[in-house]
């Protein structure tokens, strides 16, 4: 092998390379500027992706980086923020692992999560109920939201039927009478539906 196939690391701290990369040609040739030791010199081939600020311990002897999944075992693979190593591959963390590292964070102290009938997690609002259970709404809150439940439930269910009652003259006291038992049916179903906290 010629000689002028290699680059030699110059002046390394441990394994981080902290002053320059130079031709082998040029080391033997002795035309540096600056004097050598044999604690600040490593060779690897020429024509490897290694420069200043690289960690030598990420490459083997003939100058190949090591795959990630070895660089992640060493302690060399350093990961963004949102960035996890999972099964050899680096990848962004999804909503869920997010969620679980800021859990305690103000914004998701009203969120929870769930999984679908396929086994798949996602992040949802919890229900009121919920946040009750959690202590994050007070029992007056949460009555108060409850009233406010059943009074827009029951606008729904029994607006149709007591207008028939007010303004439907042509009927008769049986089907009164059935109105009035639906009209009743539905308030208890709501009532049941959402139940005040003593």
């Amino acid at each position: 092998m010629k000689n002028d196939r290699f680059k030699v690391i110059v002046s390394f701290d441990g394994e981080k390379i902290i002053d320059r990369v130079i031709d082998f040609a040029d080391y033997k040739a002795d035309k540096l500027d600056f004097n050598l030791d044999n604690s600040m010199i490593k060779i690897f081939p020429n024509g490897i992706n290694i420069s200043v600020g690289d960690n030598i311990e990420a490459f083997d002897d003939l100058g190949n980086r090591h795959d990630d999944s070895i660089l992640y075992e060493m302690g060399l693979l350093k990961l963004k923020e949102n960035e996890v190593f999972d099964n050899g591959e680096i990848r962004d963390k999804t909503e869920v692992e997010l969620f679980i590292e800021n859990k305690n964070t103000n914004e998701n102290q009203e969120k929870t999560i769930d999984v679908t009938e396929d086994g798949i997690e996602y992040i949802r609002q919890k229900t009121m109920l919920e946040k009750y259970e959690d202590k994050l709404l007070t029992k007056e809150e949460y009555n108060a939201w409850v009233v406010d439940q059943r009074q827009n439930e029951y606008a729904l269910l029994t607006d149709k039927a007591n207008s028939r009652l007010l303004f439907d003259s042509g009927l008769s006291e049986i089907e009164r009478l059935e109105l009035r038992k639906e009209i009743e049916s539905n308030k208890l179903k709501i009532k049941e539906k959402y139940k005040k906290m003593v």
